[in-house]
């Protein structure tokens, strides 16, 4: 016999989530050398702002003007398909990179 729980948990209204997928994306090398991009460590920003007991720091990615430019971000709770943002340079609406491959002439 199987039977499928639903708990409610923890929950918060109102908050800007990012993909789960923008947080485990990492461009590869190929892809970064190609833009002109370096990657940095996920801590080179999120241990200067000030935040450090607001969520755990991660890394996600914007492409602009044909270039990778990391981020670093502050996250919340989570679930199977979404993060909650809770400190960052990201703004509601705008695009992050998901997945990338280098297109071969």
């Amino acid at each position: 016999m199987t039977a499928t729980v639903v708990l409610n948990g923890t929950r918060r209204e109102n908050v800007v989530r990012i993909p789960n997928n923008a947080l485990s994306f990492r461009p590869p090398p190929d892809v970064l050398a190609a833009s002109g991009a370096i990657e940095l460590p996920v801590d080179a920003e999120g241990a200067k702002d000030g935040h450090e007991a607001e969520g755990r720091a991660r890394q996600v990615w914007q492409y602009e003007n044909n270039r990778f430019s990391p981020t670093t971000v502050r996250v919340g709770l989570a679930d199977e398909q979404w993060t909650e943002l809770m400190s960052g340079k990201v703004r509601p609406g705008e695009a992050l990179v998901t997945s990338a491959v280098l297109k071969r002439q």
